[in-house]
């Protein structure tokens, strides 16, 4: 099987689990009818699957990820949210 797109939510001021196939690539952090939302590329036959996980951070707030690696930045009206995929601890 080829690749593929996954959309997933987010939960802003805070941290998301997901479930996602080994390699997985995020591509895209936007607003969707005022869901925040992580687009991620797949490859949904590999079998084997990992947990990442993704936390959000409005803007001058402390970043308290372990090992944080940027993501993404999304604009929700008068905030603005930054996405930073950390070591699931």
């Amino acid at each position: 099987m080829g690749k593929a797109v996954w959309k997933c939510t987010l939960s802003v001021g805070g941290f998301t689990d997901l479930l996602l196939p080994v390699g997985a690539k995020p591509l895209l952090v936007a607003l969707q009818r005022g869901v925040l939302c992580l687009w991620v590329e797949v490859e949904p036959g590999k079998g084997c699957q990992e947990v990442r996980r993704f936390d959000v951070y409005g803007t001058g707030h402390p970043i308290m990820s372990v090992k944080p690696c940027y993501v993404g930045t999304c604009f929700d009206g008068p905030l603005v949210w930054h996405v930073f995929e950390s070591e699931v601890g």
